[in-house]
C-alpha cells in the first residue's frame, strides 16, 4: 500500500511536470523560436558571433544549450563552434596580410588565447602555420629604385670588409 502510494505521488508530479505548457513544445513554438533565432543572428556582425558564447547566445533565446545547438545545426548545417573557429581563422588571415602584428597578438586579436591552439588549428585549415602562410601570401617589400639592396646596409658592408682587410694586414 505504501509503494502504491508512492508511486501514485510521483507519477502525479511527472504528469503535472509533463503536462506543463513550457514544457511542451509545439509545432508553432518551435517555429517561432526559429524565427528569433534567424532574426538574431541576422542582426549580429561576424565579429560578434565569433566573440559570442553558446551559452550567451541560447540565454538570449531562452532555450537550452542543447536546442540552440540543434537549431543553428539545422540552419547552418554546420556547428556553432565550427562556425565560429572559421570566423576567427578568417579574421586572422586578414589580419597576417594586412598588418605587422606578431602571431602571437594576431592569435589573441582573432579570439585564442593560447599561441598553439591558435597555430595547430590554422594549419589544420590552411594547411600551413601563420607565419608561412604570411610569408607566402603577403606581397614582398619593394626594393630600392635599383632594385639594389639599401644603401645603408651596403655602407655597413664595405666598411665592415675595411675593418676585416686592416685587421688582417
Amino acid at each position: 500500500a505504501m509503494r502504491c502510494a508512492l508511486l501514485q505521488l510521483w507519477a502525479g508530479a511527472v504528469s503535472g511536470i509533463i503536462n506543463n505548457s513550457e514544457f511542451i513544445e509545439t509545432a508553432g513554438e518551435t517555429g517561432k523560436l526559429r524565427g528569433q533565432f534567424r532574426q538574431l543572428v541576422g542582426q549580429m556582425t561576424e565579429a560578434e558571433l565569433a566573440a559570442s558564447t553558446l551559452p550567451d547566445l541560447a540565454k538570449q533565446l531562452n532555450c537550452s544549450e542543447r536546442h540552440f545547438s540543434r537549431i543553428f545545426r539545422d540552419e547552418f548545417k554546420m556547428s556553432g563552434l565550427s562556425l565560429q573557429r572559421d570566423v576567427r581563422l578568417c579574421w586572422a588571415r586578414q589580419l597576417l596580410a594586412e598588418s605587422d602584428f606578431k602571431i602571437i597578438h594576431v592569435a589573441y586579436e582573432s579570439g585564442y588565447r593560447h599561441l598553439c591552439l591558435f597555430n595547430a588549428t590554422f594549419k589544420k585549415r590552411f594547411g600551413l602555420t601563420p607565419g608561412e602562410w604570411r610569408r607566402q601570401n603577403r606581397p614582398s617589400k619593394k626594393k630600392t629604385a635599383t632594385g639594389a639592396k639599401s644603401p645603408a646596409k651596403t655602407f655597413v658592408r664595405i666598411g665592415a670588409a675595411m675593418v676585416k682587410a686592416a685587421a688582417l694586414s
